[in-house]
């Protein structure tokens, strides 16, 4: 469990700071997938010159997230690993 947290965050690391300048293309979408369907993506259209962030659950509508929420959500994961891990420790 502590390694899918780690690859989660790892994604949500990297979407945070994606910067539009990441390709050349005029759009692009970079998305991370979990195994039970949660999909976290950064999507950008450079003629708007912004990029928006946003989560969704298999067929549910995409929810789309600020900058402060996904670094809150990073946070939320962030915390949920240590927990986990405190746990898992010898006592």
């Amino acid at each position: 469990m502590t390694m899918k947290l780690i690859r989660l965050l790892a994604a949500l690391d990297y979407l945070i700071k994606i910067k539009s300048d990441v390709t050349t293309l005029p759009s692009f979408e970079a998305s991370f997938t979990t195994k039970a369907g949660m999909k976290i993506a950064a999507n950008s259209v450079k003629r708007q010159g912004t990029i928006q962030c946003s989560m969704q659950y298999d067929d549910h509508p995409r929810i789309f997230l600020s900058s402060v929420q996904m670094s809150q959500l990073y946070a939320l994961v962030d915390e949920a690993r240590k927990n986990l891990a405190a746990l898992k420790a010898p006592k």
